[in-house]
């Protein structure tokens, strides 16, 4: 930043000064004054500062300037809700680091909206590193919502789930040291309310063996972010973070990590990608159920994974292989879904949730076939 003017930059005249702290004469001195534009060390900073630092809608507000501080409870909560983050006892260094939210009521009923999940924003995430230092996640790419379904917690929906991968977004990989981090979020009630969950722990390994540090090194690439951030992509802008989890499975398969590898690659092959030219031609790859299947029912034999990407895996693997033409088949993996939480020991109310969802499934892709 350029040095400041006059009076600790309060004798600026310029869009950046306090209008009430102007000297001489605060307010009434500051408009009668005020050329309507920068000064000229400002513009000097503007012209020719780092471009992520000047841009609209680059780095984060206060990224370069100030350090944010760990969201904090506020000090009366009449909101009537809870929200908790729940994460692994420990992440390998590389593995993409998953939280599960959960939104519930403490006492009366409370109807809020369903935008849970931080990529919307109405949910905000921060991790302070193990060096001290705390950061905003920020999504890749902001869900814009147009709509606000209303959602009611009560003994009959007493909680809403969701989980999402803040390992990377617009700022890269939040995760890339081993150590010990600390996840908050805070979420905005449709009344206006913020409600902030109490701290999470998040605990990175340190490599181990040989494998541990290369798998590691292939996973912690920028555009191998962008693709889980994404759930995979045929773009060819990403076409060395394709290279990069091609080789975690081809060389490493039987690395832990090698499972979210698959996972990106099945998400991805399992649906259509669209292109649009340099001609300005739309041009559609068709999904590949076969690749996808391969790749999801590998993921999906791992227990290591968390509930609801499992619950995701499973029905876009049964949506393979019904686009394949193996109805039956489709429908016995709604039906091992169900088995599989069922023996998981998931409460009552989720898995009747988790049953309505298996046979909307089965009739969706029953439609779709026919």
């Amino acid at each position: 930043p350029q040095p400041l003017g006059p009076d600790g930059g309060f004798g600026d005249l310029s869009w950046m000064n306090y209008v009430q702290n102007y000297r001489p004469g605060g307010e009434p001195g500051y408009w009668a004054a005020f050329p309507f534009q920068f000064t000229d060390p400002e513009l000097v900073h503007l012209r020719h500062g780092f471009f992520r630092d000047v841009a609209m809608g680059a780095n984060a507000f206060g990224t370069g300037a100030a350090e944010i501080a760990p969201f904090e409870q506020p000090v009366e909560d009449l909101s009537g809700l809870r929200l908790e983050l729940r994460a692994k006892e420990s992440y390998e260094l590389g593995e993409p680091v998953v939280i599960e939210f959960k939104l519930s009521y403490t006492g009366e009923p409370r109807v809020t909206h369903g935008h849970l999940h931080p990529d919307t924003e109405f949910t905000q995430v921060s991790i302070t590193q193990p060096g001290g230092r705390t950061v905003l996640y920020q999504p890749m790419m902001r869900h814009c919502v147009d709509s606000s379904p209303q959602i009611q917690l009560d003994a009959g929906n007493p909680a809403m789930y969701r989980s999402a991968y803040v390992g990377h977004g617009r700022d890269g990989h939040y995760f890339q040291q081993p150590g010990e981090y600390q996840v908050r979020a805070q979420y905005i009630a449709a009344d206006g309310s913020r409600i902030v969950s109490p701290a999470c722990p998040v605990k990175v390994r340190l490599p181990v063996s040989r494998d541990d540090h290369l798998v590691a090194e292939l996973m912690l690439g920028e555009e191998q972010g962008k693709l889980f951030s994404l759930q995979g992509s045929d773009s060819p802008t990403l076409r060395s973070g394709n290279e990069a989890l091609d080789e975690v499975i081809d060389r490493y398969g039987a690395h832990p990590l090698a499972t979210y590898a698959r996972l990106v690659k099945g998400l991805n092959a399992e649906r259509e990608f669209k292109a649009l030219t340099a001609g300005k031609r739309l041009r559609v790859r068709p999904p590949d159920p076969k690749q996808g299947i391969e790749q999801l029912t590998q993921v999906a034999r791992d227990p290591g994974l968390d509930n609801i990407t499992l619950n995701l895996v499973m029905r876009r693997l049964a949506r393979a292989e019904a686009r394949q033409g193996d109805l039956e088949r489709a429908n016995a993996v709604m039906d091992q879904m169900v088995a599989t939480f069922a023996a998981k020991g998931v409460n009552p109310i989720v898995m009747g949730q988790i049953r309505q969802q298996a046979e909307l499934t089965k009739s969706a892709l029953s439609a779709e076939v026919s």
